[in-house]
């Protein structure tokens, strides 16, 4: 009686089982629902340009722009800006610019080969931004397959509205709309890939998921430090979804060391990602301050946990109502303040008692727990509370994060709202929001169309933040230099210097801002005024060459040609290879009529760019002073080939 007992329920367990294949099987097709709208929600995007530091990673990388693949090697045995800089820096993140080497390599007839025009560079742009486009459909894709996994007994309603919700949210404007954030985007594809294939190998023990799941999580890692997180998701999603585990008060002593050995595995690329950060980065020597991470500014480790507290409530509001986005939050946007302040106090209490219900609610396996603590563990190195990060707060940091936050809503409309036969309610509701968030996502884009489209939204989003202000000063400034109209020019150049000073106000640490508001006093002629300015910056930073280069500049429209000729001189001995610096000071020996010492420098920064109209234009003219005409000749020549003009 026991046997056919025992049969009749293995004869169940197999028929559920097979249902739940089946009920997986029959939607998979499902998850080209959140791919086309990511699509539909992101596609205004693709003509747009390289905005904020874009190009750091793309046009102005060298090892990017080689040719075809041929920096593919460079990338993965160097730090994450050496392409730039040319030092080695502390972060190793090769997959992104790897990825942005192969499409560039792919449509490389399409944006003109190495050939760097305006036209090109906005072709360029609209290629990375298409794949921006493509692997966030992607991952959210795989998303609708790990949620369908993970709720297979479940409507599969539940699993698509969780995934409608998190492509759809704003907050992701700032990743997939920002080229340079595709590092977070990778690590959200590392993450659900991971998961997924965890899962899988859990359900099956095949070894080909095992090895699809360590390799996902490789990809994450190899694509932004935070990857390295998703080790913690593992045990944690096998224990809340595994089918062997029922609850924490039923967990064996054996199921514990299985959970462990899987989780064991993933030490293994991990170990694999430090060797290859220790041998391939290194120390820049660049310290950080208070302009990149308003808690440098903490009196102590009192204020420090307070403000970062209450910038952690502060992102959990943003979740909720993404309403008041902003590309920037450094000083001072958020205040530096102490747990007397009642913000951070109750900040405290909302997150004690969240993480209290998680770990009250993991005995049962509450669904609700599970998200708190994926955004508990994808969020808790980029908090600032646990240590100090090269940024105050950005809305891309909790990208990745926010997969939690979707999971509890979407969970809890299903719950609550979707009965047994009628799903109306549940998808009015879930449909509201998420037309809510596609308006707020498609008009939050045009945004981030440019520098021009994006620094005017953070005087407004962010009006105090230092940051924020000079960057909107800068766009005055230079969107003067296109007006002919010397009242018009006037207007914009007095502006820009009104929220440089602003700036100054608010962050007086701030040296850029010293530096641009100098140049935009020496373009209205106030030489003296914009003098000061730019010695206050050299006095905060010492070796601040471009503040060398603005007083030296100063100088010589004041016709002090030996003052301007000494700090020419000091910026490139801080400098000796910048291409400025050294045009600037064979600029200052022609004015003194010292025509082989201005050759000297202009022929270094011939050498650095032979392409340079100026540089090429000073050397024929020097020589053809000095009477050397064939040497000045050949510089005529060259000069005519760079116009593009006829060569008699």
């Amino acid at each position: 009686m026991a046997k056919k007992k025992e049969a009749t329920n293995k004869k169940k367990k197999k028929v559920a089982k097979n249902q739940e294949k089946r009920h997986v099987d029959n939607h998979l097709w499902y998850a080209f629902i959140p791919m086309i709208a990511a699509f539909v929600l992101y596609f205004n995007t693709l003509n747009h340009q390289f905005v904020l530091d874009d190009d750091l990673v793309c046009i102005k990388n060298k090892f990017v722009q080689k040719k075809g693949i041929d920096g593919l090697g460079d990338i993965f045995t160097s730090s994450f800006h050496e392409g730039f800089t040319g030092n080695p820096d502390a972060n190793y993140r090769p997959m992104m610019m790897a990825a942005f080497t192969i499409e560039k390599a792919l449509f490389r007839e399409k944006i003109n080969g190495s050939t760097r025009t305006p036209e090109s560079v906005d072709k360029e742009a609209k290629i990375y931004h298409f794949f921006n486009i493509f692997w966030y459909a992607i991952a959210c894709g795989i998303l609708y397959l790990l949620l369908l996994k993970i709720f297979e007994d479940k409507h599969y309603w539940l699993p698509l509205g969780i995934t409608l919700l998190f492509v759809a949210h704003p907050i992701h404007t700032e990743v997939v709309a920002n080229i340079k954030s595709r590092d977070e985007i990778f690590v959200m594809l590392g993450m659900v890939g991971t998961l997924f294939s965890i899962l899988k190998y859990d359900e099956t023990s095949k070894i080909k998921w095992l090895v699809l799941s360590l390799l996902s999580y490789f990809f994450a890692t190899l694509s932004k430090e935070s990857g390295l997180q998703i080790i913690a998701l593992v045990p944690l999603t096998l224990f809340f979804f595994s089918k062997e585990i029922n609850s924490l008060k039923t967990f064996s002593a054996e199921q514990f060391k299985k959970l462990g050995i899987t989780t064991a595995y993933f030490l293994i690329p991990t170990i694999i990602y430090f060797l290859l950060r220790m041998q391939f980065t290194g120390d820049n020597g660049q310290t950080l301050g208070i302009v990149d991470n308003t808690l440098y500014a903490a009196s102590g480790m009192g204020e420090r946990l307070a403000t970062a507290i209450y910038m952690a409530a502060k992102y959990l509001w943003l979740l909720i109502v993404p309403v008041n986005l902003s590309f920037d939050y450094s000083a001072y946007q958020i205040p530096i303040i102490n747990f007397a302040n009642p913000k951070a106090f109750m900040s405290l209490l909302i997150w004690v008692g969240i993480l209290g219900f998680a770990i009250h609610q993991l005995k049962s396996k509450n669904p609700i727990s599970y998200g708190i603590l994926l955004y508990v563990i994808m969020f808790a190195v980029v908090s600032n509370i646990l240590f100090l990060m090269g940024v105050t707060m950005a809305e891309r940091l909790v990208f990745s994060p926010s997969l939690g936050f979707c999971f509890i809503l979407g969970y809890l409309l299903f719950k609550y709202l979707a009965k047994e036969k009628d799903l109306t309610i549940y998808w009015t509701v879930l449909g509201v929001i998420c037309i809510l968030y596609s308006y707020k996502t498609i008009n939050r884009n045009y945004a981030w169309k440019n520098n021009a489209t994006l620094f005017p939204t953070g005087v407004v989003s962010a009006p105090n933040s230092a940051r924020t202000l000079s960057f909107y000063g800068k766009h005055l400034y230079d969107q003067s230099k296109g007006i002919s109209t010397n009242s018009e020019k006037v207007k914009l150049v007095n502006e820009a210097i009104e929220y440089y000073t602003k700036a100054i106000e608010i962050n007086p640490t701030f040296v850029d801002v010293y530096q641009n508001k100098g140049l935009a006093l020496e373009s209205l002629g106030k030489y003296n005024e914009a003098i000061e300015i730019f010695k206050t910056g050299i006095e905060m930073k010492p070796d601040y060459h471009l503040a060398y280069g603005g007083v030296g500049l100063c100088y010589s429209k004041l016709g002090n040609n030996d003052k301007a000729l000494e700090y020419f001189s000091k910026a490139v001995d801080i400098v000796p290879n910048n291409i400025s610096a050294l045009n600037n000071l064979g600029f200052a020996y022609m004015q003194k009529k010292d025509y082989n010492s201005a050759i000297t420098y202009y022929k270094r920064s011939y050498d650095k760019n032979p392409n340079s109209l100026g540089t090429v234009q000073a050397l024929r003219d020097c020589y053809r002073t000095l009477g050397q005409i064939e040497t000045a000749i050949f510089y005529d020549k060259q000069m005519k080939t760079l116009k593009g003009e006829p060569i008699n």
